[in-house]
C-alpha cells in the first residue's frame, strides 16, 4: 500500500511513461513477476547501486548516490554521477570540491530510443540541481549489453515533460484506481503479460460494448 506522504521514486517515472497499466499492477497493486529481462536488468542495477567513490585525477565517479527533491517530492538512487573538478563549478560538500555534474544511467541491452529513459534522467537532474544549487545540461546513458555510452541533452522540453509526468503520478497516487491495458508490441516481452492479459481484457470490453449496443 502506498502512503499519502510517500515520495515519488525516480524509477516510477519510467514505469509510468512506459506503460500506465504496468505501473498500476506493479506499483499500486504490488505485483512483480520476474523474467529473463527483469532479472538481467536487476543484476546490472545492483552492481551500479553499490555505493562507492572512484577518483582519477579531476574526474570523480560516485555510484549509488541517493538524491532527493523537496520541490517535486522525489527520491531515488542514481546509478552513477560523474563529477568533473573545475574552479567555477558548484560545491559538493561530501567531496569537498567544486565540480561540474553529469548523471549517468545504466540500461540493460543495446541502445533503444525510448522516451522514458531521458525523462528519468531529467528527474535525476532536477534532484541534483536542487541539492547542489547548479544547472545540468548533459547526462549519459550507458547500455550494458553493447557497452556503449550515449550523450543526452537535458533540454527545457524534456525537463517540462518530466515535471508533467511527475504531476500525473502524484495526482494518480492521490486517487489510485485500476488502469485498463493497451495492446502494444512491447506487451510480448513484459514480465506481467500473463497477469495483465491485455488481449483478453480488450476483447471482453469490446464484446460488452457490442452487447450493450445491439442486445436489449
Amino acid at each position: 500500500m502506498i502512503m499519502d506522504d510517500e515520495p515519488i521514486l525516480l524509477s516510477w517515472i519510467s514505469q509510468w511513461v512506459f506503460c500506465k497499466r504496468r505501473f498500476y499492477l506493479q506499483i499500486a497493486e504490488q505485483n512483480f513477476i520476474e523474467n529473463v529481462f527483469t532479472a538481467e536488468g536487476a543484476r546490472d542495477h545492483k552492481r551500479a547501486h553499490e555505493c562507492k567513490i572512484e577518483r582519477r585525477g579531476t574526474h570523480i565517479k560516485v555510484t549509488g548516490l541517493q538524491v532527493v527533491s523537496e520541490k517535486y517530492h522525489l527520491f531515488g538512487i542514481c546509478d552513477s554521477v560523474e563529477f568533473e573538478v573545475i574552479s567555477d563549478g558548484c560545491y559538493i560538500p561530501f567531496l569537498e570540491e567544486t565540480c561540474r555534474i553529469y548523471p549517468v544511467e545504466y540500461k540493460h541491452g543495446k541502445k533503444r530510443d525510448e522516451e522514458e529513459y531521458n525523462l528519468q534522467m531529467a528527474a535525476q537532474t532536477l534532484c541534483l540541481e536542487e541539492m547542489f544549487h547548479t544547472t545540468i545540461t548533459t547526462g549519459y546513458i550507458y547500455y550494458t549489453g553493447s557497452k556503449e555510452r550515449f550523450e543526452v541533452n537535458i533540454s527545457d522540453k524534456v525537463r517540462a515533460d518530466a515535471v508533467k509526468f511527475i504531476r500525473e503520478i502524484s495526482s494518480y497516487l492521490e486517487n489510485p484506481h485500476p488502469i485498463k491495458p493497451e495492446l502494444r508490441k512491447r506487451c510480448n516481452g513484459c514480465s506481467l503479460n500473463d497477469l495483465c492479459n491485455p488481449r483478453k481484457i480488450l476483447v471482453q470490453d469490446y464484446m460488452e460494448c457490442i452487447r450493450k449496443k445491439y442486445i436489449v
